[in-house]
This record gives structure tokens, C-alpha cells and sequence, in this order.
């Protein structure tokens, strides 16, 4: 699968599983952290991600996914406000052979697995399943 799913869903690390992308302490604030935290049945909103011209954004709190600055590399990611154009790329998702990818210049970064996803270079990220409700 290279394209996210239309509607609400859950991003799932597969090396964690039952574990999902969700901000932390159900927060409506930008500059949050998401952690992996176990699944909630029944769709919990904090856990639940759309696509929308490139952004992920929380049904919670109607921020997206990225991360706080230019230096890619080894960031941990938070919800936080809409960028202006010239910052996008902090926050344009890609999947990408199930990874979950940011760009940045010619250099590609994913998601990592661990308790705080960080980003890593693409090739050391680690799969995320995409799962509608």
C-alpha cells in the first residue's frame, strides 16, 4: 500500500503491536508529544489521524503530526500547528513502503519504534500499518 486510507484511521507500528500513534494526555494544545501507547477500542479521537493535502491531522484537536524543527534527524514528533508554506516540509507526510516518511532537501527520514518515535533515515525507519476503523 502506498497511499494513506480515506477517513479516520489508526497508525499502528508493527514492531509494537497494539500499539498506536496518540498525543499525549489527550491534549488540544500544539507542541504536544505523541507517543505509542496501546490501542483504545472504539476509537478514542487522541488516536485517530486523517491525511489531508499531505498534513496528518489529529480528529481531537485539529492539529497535525511533525516536528518542531529543521534538523530532522533524531526529533521526536508533536502535534502542533498548520505551518506556513515555507515550513511545510516539517510536516508533508509520505508513506512510503509502509513507512511513515518525512522529506527534507534530497534526504528522506521515517519513524522509528520506540516508546517516543523519533526520526531516523528511512532506510533504519520501521513499518506503520494504517488501520480505518
Amino acid at each position: 500500500m502506498s497511499d494513506f486510507p480515506t477517513g479516520w484511521f489508526y497508525i499502528e507500528c508493527l514492531n509494537r503491536q497494539g500499539q498506536v500513534l496518540t498525543v499525549s494526555d489527550m491534549s488540544m494544545q500544539p507542541s504536544v508529544r505523541v507517543e505509542l501507547r496501546p490501542k483504545k477500542i472504539g476509537g478514542h479521537p487522541h488516536q485517530l489521524w486523517c491525511y489531508h493535502q499531505g498534513l496528518l491531522v489529529n480528529k481531537h484537536s485539529g492539529c497535525v503530526l511533525g516536528v518542531e524543527k529543521d534538523k530532522i534527524k533524531d526529533q521526536c514528533v508533536f502535534q502542533s500547528k498548520r505551518l506556513d508554506q515555507d515550513e511545510k516540509n516539517r510536516q508533508t507526510w509520505h508513506y512510503n513502503n509502509a513507512k511513515l516518511v518525512l522529506r527534507h532537501g534530497d534526504i528522506s527520514y521515517a519513524l522509528n519504534d520506540l516508546q517516543v518515535p523519533k526520526m531516523t533515515t528511512e532506510d533504519e525507519g520501521c513499518v506503520y500499518l494504517l488501520n480505518t476503523l
